[in-house]
């Protein structure tokens, strides 16, 4: 078991091997990335509760990829993207369990060194639940209270539509 809190970049780079057809090293940085992508969402939803968890289309995210570098989505040993996401959500709660950072964004700055960008645990529920409600994105280090509108608290403490016909 790995410990905490060392560097996210190398976590994610060590999950993402998990679910590479070929040895990490043998490939390069773009051809990584839809592994490093499914890695950076098991992180995550490591940190979330179970029904709290918002639907992917891991199809859309890896096709933008495919678009990008083509050939990276054939190194993902298997095309179900959500099976995968499972695995690597097992390997990090075993892996790195005491590690509650949440991966905001990443990207590969030379060949073979990822840079991640990372936001404590108590941050990122608000960050995704505004970002939702705003319908945009909100940079990584933004401070919340710049871009929500007036009483947005009390907006994210409300249940979501989904929240609410799970209830039901």
């Amino acid at each position: 078991m790995s410990e905490a809190p060392g560097k996210l970049s190398d976590a994610l780079l060590e999950l993402a091997r998990l679910v590479l057809r070929e040895p990490l090293e043998e490939l390069a940085d773009e051809l990584i990335g839809p592994a490093v992508l499914l890695a950076s969402v098991a992180w995550n939803r490591s940190l979330i509760p179970e029904n709290t968890w918002e639907p992917h289309d891991f199809q859309a995210l890896v096709r933008e990829s495919e678009a990008r570098y083509p050939g990276c989505s054939a190194q993902l040993k298997s095309t179900n993207h959500e099976a995968l996401v499972m695995e690597l959500l097992a390997a990090k709660r075993a892996r790195f369990p005491k590690d509650r950072r949440a991966v905001a964004s990443f990207s590969f700055i030379a060949e073979g060194r990822l840079n991640v960008v990372w936001e404590p645990e108590e941050v990122w529920p608000d960050r995704m639940k505004l970002q939702a409600l705003l319908g945009q994105h909100i940079p990584p280090g933004t401070p919340l209270d710049q871009v929500a509108p007036p009483g947005w608290r009390k907006l994210l403490t409300r249940p979501t539509r989904r929240e609410r016909r799970r209830r039901r």
